[in-house]
C-alpha cells in the first residue's frame, strides 16, 4: 500500500511539474475560423463555456458551444433546448450601457468616451474609450497612453491580484491587444500584445479568467482562442 501512495505522490509531482513547465508561454486552443461569430461567455458549475454562432446559409445560424477542459476547448453536441439554457447563461459584455465595473463596495471602475478629457483636441475613433477608477470621494484617469478599444467588448477584473485585463491601444509604443492594470499599484503591463504595424498582427481581446486555475481565456476577431497564466 505504501508504494502504491508513494508511486502516485511520484505521478502528481511530475505532472505538476510538467504543467509548471508549460504556464510560462500562451497556448493557442481553437484555430481561425472565418465563419465563426463570438456570442459570449458562461461561467456555469464553476466551469467556463464559450458561445458562438455561424450562418448556415442566408437564413439560418448554427450555434456552438465549448467547454473548456484541461487545457482544451471541447466542442459540445447539445440539443436546442440545452443550448437555449447556457445562451441565456451569457455574461454581458461592457458597453455604453453597462459602463461600470464594481471593484468593492467603495471602487469601482467606469468606462466612459475620452471626448471629455480631451483637452488636446486629439482624433479619438468611435472604438476608444477611457476608464476611470472611483475610490471614495477620488476619481482617478486610469487610461493614461492606453486608450481602451469598446465594441461590446469584455474587461475582465481578476479579484485574485487585484488587477484589470482588458483590450486597450497604445499609440505611443504603437501596440494594441490586452493590458493589464495594478489597481493596488497604479502600474500597467502589456498581457497579450503586438505591434499596431504588424501586416498579420491578431488583436487579442475579451479577457476572462478560467475558474479554479490562474490563467487567461482570450480571443481574436476571427475565432482564435488562447490561454496565457496571471501572474
Amino acid at each position: 500500500m505504501k508504494k502504491i501512495i508513494l508511486a502516485l505522490s511520484i505521478l502528481i509531482a511530475v505532472s505538476a511539474f510538467v504543467f509548471s513547465k508549460s504556464k510560462d508561454d500562451a497556448k493557442q486552443l481553437l484555430e481561425a475560423d472565418p465563419n465563426f461569430q463570438f456570442h459570449g461567455y458562461a461561467v456555469v458549475d464553476n466551469v467556463l463555456f464559450v458561445l458562438s454562432w455561424a450562418y448556415t446559409n442566408e437564413e439560418n445560424i448554427e450555434r456552438k458551444i465549448y467547454k473548456y477542459v484541461n487545457g482544451s476547448l471541447v466542442s459540445q453536441s447539445l440539443k436546442d433546448p440545452d443550448i437555449d439554457f447556457y445562451w441565456k447563461k451569457v455574461i454581458q459584455r461592457n458597453d455604453k450601457n453597462n459602463n461600470r465595473i464594481d471593484i468593492d463596495e467603495n471602487r469601482f471602475i467606469e468606462i466612459v468616451k475620452p471626448d471629455i478629457f480631451n483637452s488636446e483636441h486629439k482624433q479619438f475613433s468611435p472604438m476608444d474609450y477611457f476608464l476611470i477608477l472611483s475610490e471614495y470621494d477620488k476619481q482617478t484617469l486610469v487610461s493614461k497612453d492606453y486608450v481602451v478599444q469598446m465594441f461590446e467588448n469584455y474587461i475582465f477584473f481578476n479579484k485574485d491580484n487585484n488587477k484589470l485585463y482588458f483590450c486597450a491601444i497604445n499609440n505611443k509604443k504603437e501596440t494594441i491587444g490586452i493590458v493589464e492594470y495594478d489597481i493596488k499599484r497604479k502600474k500597467f503591463a502589456d498581457f497579450a500584445v503586438e505591434s499596431i504595424k504588424s501586416s498579420d498582427k491578431k488583436i487579442f481581446e475579451d479577457p476572462i479568467k478560467i475558474p479554479k486555475i490562474p490563467y487567461l481565456l482570450y480571443r481574436t476577431e476571427t475565432g482564435e482562442f488562447w490561454i496565457k497564466p496571471i501572474k
